[in-house]
């Protein structure tokens, strides 16, 4: 079985965690918009092996949105970025640090399933995420980091209600990911980078929660566990931004 582990990190936008736990049977990657030398220059990090993408489609769009957009199809980016054929791929959050067996834990948490993620420890849907966040706003007078604009939460909302989306089928952390190299997980990974350009937020759970209800085919599997209580192989950190996007 041919494997590997991917993040993504466009425009220099955040720092990478180098893993702290060898896993010598598995390839790791970072989807760069920068050739290699720059690349490492603004992350100080050497063990991902960087692979440049580019997609004329995301001119003008910010590091952040084509840094959700390329996540959504990682696995399918991957292979034709490298031209490798991996049997499983792990997707994480630059923030995200590898400190255990990968193997171990696809052993326990994936099986035959085509994508495995965690459930959210705090929402059960982007409406009530919606409302949390619209809380955090209000708590703090309205100052702070702007987690994500009213108009971007009502657009989206009223979007996908009008696709006949009813918020009840579950909501999902995207930090960690695991996909098997199928047909319909590649299927997923298309409809999903597609409705999150057509959302107007620029969070990627959403449109994942909408993807998921639109392909009932797929064979998901929810890890009901947080990231934040996942411990080992991983290990999360704060983000550490390199900018504000």
């Amino acid at each position: 079985m041919i494997k590997a582990v991917v993040n993504i990190d466009i425009g220099c936008y955040e720092q990478i965690q180098e893993p702290s736990f060898e896993n010598p049977t598995w390839d790791f990657y970072t989807l760069t918009d920068l050739e290699g030398r720059e690349h490492r220059k603004c992350t100080n990090e050497y063990f991902f092996e960087p692979v440049v993408v580019d997609e004329e489609s995301l001119d003008g769009l910010s590091s952040k949105r084509k840094a959700s957009y390329y996540k959504a199809k990682a696995l399918s980016l991957l292979e034709r970025e490298t031209g490798i054929d991996y049997d499983i791929v792990i997707v994480i959050d630059g923030n995200i640090q590898i400190t255990g067996d990968l193997d171990a834990f696809i052993d326990e948490y994936h099986n035959n399933f085509d994508i495995s993620m965690t459930r959210h420890p705090d929402c059960s849907s982007y409406l009530h995420e919606s409302q949390k966040i619209q809380e955090i706003k209000s708590n703090f007078g309205g100052t702070g980091v702007v987690i994500e604009t009213e108009e971007n939460m009502e657009e989206t909302l009223d979007e996908m209600s009008r696709r006949g989306y009813k918020f009840n089928n579950g909501y999902h952390e995207t930090g960690i990911s695991i996909r098997s190299n199928t047909k319909r997980t590649k299927a997923f990974e298309k409809a999903w980078a597609k409705n999150y350009l057509q959302f107007a937020t620029k969070r990627d759970q959403p449109s994942l929660a909408f993807t998921r209800w639109e392909k009932k085919s797929i064979q998901f599997n929810t890890i009901e566990k947080s990231i934040l209580n996942i411990s080992s192989p991983f290990s999360w950190h704060p983000h550490k931004y390199n900018k504000n996007d």
